[in-house]
């Protein structure tokens, strides 16, 4: 992306991830792809480091799938710049993390009920006694 958070290349895997074309991606800012929590954190927290230290690792954000859908992304990315200093465009990597969030969400899920499994065997047997 450019300065302005244009996209100036998208892979065409990456593309796909999200239900579009390359073509259609092209053009537009990056916070465009986001839901709208993640284009409030990229824009007030997350680009004005990015473009103060030159990096970001592993943010997390929330992209929107051309179908609506949320797609949970961690992303790394670095400023490119020319020789002079000057920003020539950025770098970043992309990795889908809706898998890990789904499965969390059901270790969370698994272990609440277990500890309410608990709760519910220690009251029984508090109420027997």
């Amino acid at each position: 992306m450019d300065a302005d958070g244009v996209l100036l290349r998208v892979s065409e895997f990456w593309a796909e991830s999200l239900g579009y074309t390359p073509d259609e991606m092209v053009g537009q800012n990056v916070v465009d792809f986001l839901t709208e929590e993640s284009r409030e954190f990229a824009l007030s927290t997350v680009f004005p480091q990015f473009f103060r230290d030159d990096q970001i690792k592993e943010v997390e954000y929330e992209f929107r799938h051309k179908d609506g859908s949320s797609v949970a992304v961690v992303v790394s990315a670095i400023v490119l710049r020319d020789d002079e200093g000057n920003f020539v465009r950025t770098f970043a990597i992309a990795f889908d993390h809706t898998g890990t969030k789904r499965a969390q969400a059901l270790l969370n899920q698994y272990q609440r009920s277990e500890t309410v499994g608990q709760l519910v065997g220690v009251v029984a047997h508090e109420f027997i006694n």
